[in-house]
């Protein structure tokens, strides 16, 4: 019975990481993203709250570490978390808070994102000071002017060198997927890390899941299997032959 528990071993694992979804408030409202996912009216948690639950989760891993130096990791998602009013203050708080207070000698702090990327350039210089990584979701049914910014931040970014993974979440209306094609190549030729993900490929009725065509999975088939030849990258689906 014990051994199908899933449990933290203290020893083993290399570091600890928590995934923090900062609220629901989202500046897209895409088709394929249920309600409780994201909205545009949800109140956004209060900055001492977030800095309570952020001591609250630093001395539980430190507990749940404490016989080793290790990693620490919170991933911020959402929503998105960069519309929250205090995402800059706060990025600098735990930075502050975690090297220069009680936390010193415990381990490495480190900060990741995933974002849609749509943020202004004053976070975007916030996320190359205090974070470490960010991985952005590109989505096609965004609106041009914010695609086009998410584009710029992409590339500022990789100038920056800073350390960056791009989504690109693949749209089975034809215009899109074709949009998703052509930002794939645009971030190679770029030298820029990106994964093509499909939305929702599953054949049953569930509004929020797509149908692709057979030319569209063959697409997946060949940069999954062929360019790529790693399968065990892809997590789920099941691909149709042509």
């Amino acid at each position: 019975m014990f051994d199908e528990l899933n449990l933290v071993d203290v020893v083993k694992t290399p570091n600890m990481l928590v995934t923090w979804d900062l609220g629901r408030r989202c500046n897209y409202d895409c088709s394929y993203c249920p309600s409780h996912r994201h909205d545009n009216f949800s109140p956004h948690a209060k900055l001492d709250d977030l800095k309570a639950v952020a001591r609250f989760a630093l001395d539980y891993m430190f507990e749940m570490m404490r016989f080793r130096k290790s990693q620490y990791s919170f991933n911020f998602t959402g929503g998105e978390p960069t519309v929250h009013p205090d995402f800059i203050e706060f990025g600098k708080w735990l930075n502050k808070t975690f090297h220069k207070e009680k936390y010193t000698e415990k381990g490495n702090l480190n900060l990741t994102l995933t974002s849609n990327g749509a943020f202004s350039r004053a976070i975007c210089n916030n996320i190359i000071e205090y974070y470490n990584f960010v991985t952005i979701s590109y989505h096609c049914e965004a609106p041009d002017r914010l695609k086009q910014k998410v584009k710029e931040n992409i590339i500022y970014l990789k100038e920056k060198n800073f350390p960056l993974n791009v989504n690109v979440m693949f749209h089975a209306k034809p215009e899109y997927f074709e949009e998703c094609v052509e930002l794939c190549d645009f971030l190679k030729k770029n030298g820029i890390d990106f994964i093509p993900r499909m939305i929702g490929e599953f054949n049953d009725k569930n509004k929020y899941h797509h149908h692709y065509s057979p030319e569209q999975f063959h697409w997946m088939n060949e940069y999954w299997f062929k360019n790529k030849k790693e399968e065990k990258k892809w997590g789920g689906g099941i691909f149709p032959k042509k």
